[in-house]
């Protein structure tokens, strides 16, 4: 047995290696795509979690509003109703 290979009379040294230069093409255009997907995944989740975090501080932000209106409303003095004005009545001499 011999360590040599066998050649196929079919297929040139040029041939294989212009497989595997296609072969390799195709591997990197796989994971460009894989990565582009991975980029555009993480922007996705980016962007939820930022709306989420806006959100979250818009709803803080009015709950403190809300707080503070209402502490203010709880101190101020409420108002008095007017005192009934004193009419004369009729047939009498009270004022």
């Amino acid at each position: 047995m011999s360590s040599q290979r066998i050649r196929h009379p079919e297929r040139d040294n040029r041939q294989v290696k212009q497989e595997a230069i296609g072969h390799a093409a195709r591997r990197d255009a796989q994971a460009r795509v894989d990565a582009q997907k991975a980029r555009d995944a993480e922007a996705a989740k980016t962007a939820r979690l930022r709306a989420l975090r806006l959100a979250k501080e818009a709803a803080d932000r009015e709950a403190a509003e809300s707080a503070v209106a209402e502490a203010l409303a709880a101190k101020a003095p409420r108002a008095k109703r007017p005192a009934r004005p004193v009419v004369a009545r009729v047939g009498t001499s009270e004022l």
